[in-house]
């Protein structure tokens, strides 16, 4: 049976994210000079090689999501859909877990450690990852409900991890933390008298 409603959903969190996709779309990857924008002078004869080619291994994870208040009367039927765009043009879609499954939440319930992306930066690659935090609702005439959304870039840099995090359509970010090996960011999402707290980390391993 074909699922028309997570095809809907899709559909409208890529046109929620294509500004993001068109942010993306401006890096263009150079195997000896990392990244330099389109349209942009040729420099790559004024600028030294670099002779750093090593590859990073990068894992995100939902260390928690605790839910403080709830969308629905009873309990929330909870998923996340996570999209991932790499300079080049290449997307990727993922919900967690898969259609029709979900999680159920009350005041309280925590999910923990929760693996949402795995995957090799090449020097001066870099990623897009966005996550949405979604209520489902399972009547056809009824749309799922999006609570929040965060933002992360990943990009290897000579061989060391940047992370940046944003939350689109608010000016307020998250908290962060960073090291050398480990980036850590708490997100707050308020939708229909629901908060959730959301905990990620991005770990080079």
């Amino acid at each position: 049976m074909i699922n028309f409603k997570a095809i809907m959903v899709s559909v409208l969190m890529m046109v929620a994210y294509s500004p993001v996709f068109a942010q993306a779309e401006q890096y263009i990857e150079s195997p000896t000079i990392g990244t330099v924008l389109p349209n942009s002078p040729d420099t790559s004869k004024k600028t030294l090689k670099t002779t750093t080619t090593e590859k990073l291994h990068v894992k995100v994870t939902m260390a928690r999501m605790k839910c403080l208040a709830l969308t629905e009367r009873n309990f929330d039927q909870i998923y996340v859909g996570t999209a991932v765009f790499r300079s080049g043009g290449q997307f990727d879609y993922s919900r967690i877990p898969t259609y029709p499954h979900n999680w159920p939440m009350k005041i309280g319930n925590e999910i923990n450690n929760q693996a949402l992306w795995k995957g090799e930066l090449e020097e001066g690659q870099a990623i897009i990852f966005t996550l949405s935090l979604i209520e489902q609702d399972l009547s056809v005439f009824n749309p799922d409900d999006l609570v929040g959304l965060a933002k992360l870039e990943i990009r290897n840099q000579h061989g060391q991890f940047k992370v940046s995090w944003s939350t689109p359509n608010s000016k307020e970010g998250p908290k962060t933390t960073a090291s050398a090996k480990l980036h850590t960011a708490e997100y707050q999402f308020s939708a229909d008298k629901g908060t959730y707290v959301l905990n990620f980390k991005v770990e080079a391993v």
